[in-house]
């Protein structure tokens, strides 16, 4: 009897062997599909962050195009003399097609592309206010076309100019 418990084939080993087999046995069906849940969860969000930073990033560089046309813009109608700055409108509204009676003045329109960017709309007011003949408001605005440039990339600046001489502007 002491040798029968002492040996390896005893009925006492194998259910003790059983059990410790059992208690380490390998991940369970169940264990296995929700670990998967898990990585899914994890990737979609990883997914999800690419995508935003990826229209972050176009966002940006169409709002950068926009921001430099309309700088150019502004720097071209600021170089004029006061006297080439007659008052008028190019931009309509809303920005992209002419309101109910507003003309399409293409004097005070430049439609561009840019490498990287695409194609820009940028237009310009030079307007005069009420009393004061001496002094030109200007606004410029620009944005890039197509489907995501018209809603993220519209960049719009003002500034205004007055004629200081004493003989008359």
């Amino acid at each position: 009897m002491v040798r029968e418990a002492l040996t390896v084939n005893s009925p006492a080993t194998e259910t003790a062997i059983a059990e410790e087999r059992s208690s380490e046995a390998g991940f369970t069906l169940i264990e296995a599909l929700i670990a998967m849940v898990i990585l899914m969860v994890g990737l979609a969000a990883v997914s999800n962050m690419m995508i935003m930073a990826a229209t972050s990033n176009t966002a940006a560089n169409l709002s950068s195009g926009a921001t430099a046309a309309a700088t150019e813009q502004m720097e071209t109608v600021k170089a004029q003399t006061f006297a080439n700055l007659a008052p008028g409108t190019g931009y309509a509204s809303p920005f992209g097609s002419p309101g109910p009676g507003i003309p399409v003045n293409t004097g005070y329109r430049a439609t561009s592309g840019m490498n990287g960017v695409g194609k820009l709309d940028t237009r310009w007011e030079i307007s005069q206010p009420a009393n004061l003949t001496n002094v030109r408001f200007i606004e410029v605005r620009s944005q890039a076309l197509g489907r995501l440039g018209s809603g993220l990339s519209l960049t719009r600046f003002t500034t205004f100019r007055a004629c200081t001489e004493a003989t008359g502007c």
